[in-house]
């Protein structure tokens, strides 16, 4: 009898070990894998959804070091959260009994289009749908389906950019006098880098050359280059339509420091200064989108955003001549981030 229960005892204690392992194993973690949308006006009060799991019994959520202002769960993989004031970028924390799950950023942004982001959906029935890949934010079929535009948070290697003239565009550029540098081709590479900017533009030119003075050439690029040094850009709006989808939006580039562009040509050299916008599309596809600077006989079209000052270039021939209007007339096609778009208004 004495062994029957030694042997009972010690298959029950197996069998809560066993019990006890098992309910250690079903504990998940929190975790969090999305969230949506990924911003709010300073003011706060967006509801944010959060897909991902351990959310049962969870305590606390977090906006930064500020708690929701309300949250709830709605299943062990999904809750909401009504987001508090903030500013700047923050993190989303959930705080629960298995730990607490972070690493997930939210921008409190005053939104003033043009703006470079996504647009995404979430349904609070399906989780996160994902980034819309064809059409853009404004089109009635694309509101009716719940996508919204989400400015760009936290910018990485995979937000940047190239650019290629097409093979029928005309690159020149003109001053004021008609003297004229004309090139076959154009080549560049940038980095967005916030909801409005952009960084380390370079522009390459080839097969140029002056009307009176020859072929072209900056440093030690190869004969016929022309590059520009680097360039920062800021977003602005040129026209505001009634239309959202006829808003034209540009992308003022200048020199991160000194010259926009030194270079010679026949020997002489030739320094270009200043800044200009090129007008890029706005609410269309992210894929292949048109950029274009326009000039006509040494004057840039667009050269300037609504309100703003007036925005040039001006070229110098020769160390001692004086400086001259001029204007880049340049058709190019940039490409980048499948999921970027411009929105001017959202």
């Amino acid at each position: 009898m004495r062994l029957r229960r030694m042997f009972a005892l010690c298959v029950g204690l197996g069998c809560v070990s066993v019990g006890l392992l098992v309910c250690s194993a079903s504990a998940l973690a929190t975790k969090i894998t999305s969230r949506y949308p990924t911003w709010s006006q300073p003011a706060g009060g967006v509801t944010v959804h959060v897909s991902g799991e351990g959310f049962t019994g969870a305590t606390e959520v977090l906006f930064g070091s500020s708690p929701a202002t309300s949250f709830n769960v709605e299943s062990d993989a999904r809750l909401t959260a009504v987001a508090p004031p903030g500013e700047g970028t923050v993190e989303i924390s959930i705080v629960s009994a298995s730990g607490t799950a972070t690493g997930w950023k939210f921008l409190y942004h005053a939104a003033d289009g043009p703006e470079f982001g996504g647009c995404g959906r979430f349904d609070p029935h399906e989780a996160w749908i994902g980034y819309l890949r064809t059409g853009n934010c404004i089109e009635p079929l694309n509101e009716a389906a719940g996508y919204s535009f989400n400015p760009l948070i936290a910018p990485d290697a995979n937000y940047g950019f190239t650019t290629a003239s097409k093979p029928s565009a005309v690159l020149k550029l003109e001053t004021k006098a008609k003297r004229l540098i004309t090139c076959k081709a154009e080549h560049g590479i940038g980095m967005i880098t916030g909801t409005k900017t952009v960084r380390g533009v370079v522009l390459t030119f080839t097969g140029c050359a002056d009307s009176k003075l020859g072929a072209c050439q900056s440093g030690l690029a190869s004969a016929g280059e022309i590059l520009t040094t680097e360039l920062n850009g800021t977003l602005g709006m040129i026209k505001r339509e009634l239309s959202a989808a006829k808003d034209k939006v540009g992308l003022e580039l200048g020199p991160a420091a000194g010259a926009f562009a030194s270079f010679e040509c026949g020997g002489i050299p030739i320094t270009v200064r200043g800044s200009v916008i090129a007008q890029i599309g706005a609410n269309v596809d992210r894929v292949n989108s048109t950029v274009a600077l326009g000039e006509a006989k040494g004057t840039q079209k667009p050269n300037r955003f609504e309100g703003g000052p007036l925005i040039q270039l001006e070229e110098q021939i020769g160390e001692s001549a004086a400086y001259e209007q001029a204007g880049l007339d340049l058709t190019a096609i940039a490409g980048g981030h499948p999921q970027l778009e411009i929105s001017s208004r959202f």
